[in-house]
């Protein structure tokens, strides 16, 4: 696929079973769909130029709390949230670091068990969901919905894994 030099970095940080590896190759199959499409329509970036460097990091229900009441001012629990370090004058991720994602296993769990899947493919898709905002993929209008989870089910896919979205 890509050539590219694409570095993850994955760090657990809470109690529950969370594979590093899966996570690291969800945010890797996505970030590389994401680069293959954006060339494919003539619009490289500066991203799709040189290496990337991503973080992940997988904690609780606790940290998602306060990180999303710090940043987004909403104080209460969410799954999953992406922090971008720095962007194109186009919206798109800029080379090098492009951000952050940081998922709740705790929630991933949750999730999981309301509709029967196995946690990591919960893990995975929140992981995916983030990397696609980090590329600048927004689901707050109906037809960015549909995208969003147009390409979350093609990574998923990739990997093995039937979306739950």
């Amino acid at each position: 696929m890509s050539t590219r030099r694409i570095e993850i970095d994955v760090r657990n940080v809470q109690q529950l079973p969370a594979e590093r590896e899966l996570a690291a190759a969800a945010a890797r199959a996505t970030l590389e769909l994401s680069m293959a499409e954006k060339q494919s329509g003539s619009r490289a970036s500066g991203a799709a130029s040189a290496g990337l460097q991503l973080s992940i990091l997988l904690t609780d229900d606790a940290q998602l709390v306060q990180l999303n009441r710090d940043y987004r001012g909403v104080d209460e629990p969410t799954d999953v949230l992406a922090f971008a370090q720095s962007e194109n004058h186009q919206g798109e991720p800029a080379s090098g670091a492009i951000g952050d994602v940081v998922v709740s296993v705790e929630r991933a769990y949750q999730q999981a068990a309301e509709v029967g899947r196995r946690p990591e493919a919960e893990i995975c898709e929140l992981v995916v969901h983030g990397v696609l905002h980090l590329m600048g993929l927004r689901d707050d209008t109906p037809a960015g919905r549909a995208e969003m989870c147009r390409r979350q089910r093609e990574v998923l896919a990739r990997l093995g894994m039937a979306a739950a979205r």
